[in-house]
């Protein structure tokens, strides 16, 4: 079952447009490679730890954005699993503390199409680090 949800992913992946990261794009791929290094090493509570410890230490646009790609990479791979095995997905990952998580967001940009753009990127990176992981997986 696992093998043909890589496959199904690599698929859609694949039809992504290749091109130059951007500044967002590539911290978020970064952000990608860190959570999946914890989430193998940890589960979803390390990586939840981490994303805590990530939060706490952010002092700059860029640190927040790394924390907040984990952090979304993070809830996609827990509502992932968690819908799959019939459970609950964890608390740290409740919509309204997510939506103030992202929303802090605006300490940096402060119109609705910045932050709106600069989300877009995170998420093109994000995809773009998950591309990698299972690419990771498939060569095992």
């Amino acid at each position: 079952m696992t093998r043909s949800l890589v496959f199904a992913a690599s698929l859609m992946l694949a039809a992504l447009p290749v091109s130059a990261a951007s500044d967002t794009q590539q911290i978020a791929i970064n952000a990608t490679g860190t959570f999946f290094s914890v989430y193998r090493d940890s589960g979803i509570s390390g990586a939840v730890a981490k994303i805590k410890s990530c939060y706490d230490s952010a002092k700059s646009r860029d640190a927040y954005l790394f924390c907040l790609a984990m952090d979304t990479q993070a809830m996609r791979m827990d509502y992932a699993v968690s819908s799959k095995l019939g459970n609950p997905p964890t608390d740290y990952f409740a919509e309204a503390e997510f939506e103030d998580r992202i929303g802090k967001l605006q300490t940096w940009y402060p119109s609705k199409s910045q932050l709106d753009y600069t989300m877009n990127q995170l998420m093109d990176g994000m995809e773009t680090g998950l591309k990698a992981e299972v690419e990771r997986i498939e060569q095992k």
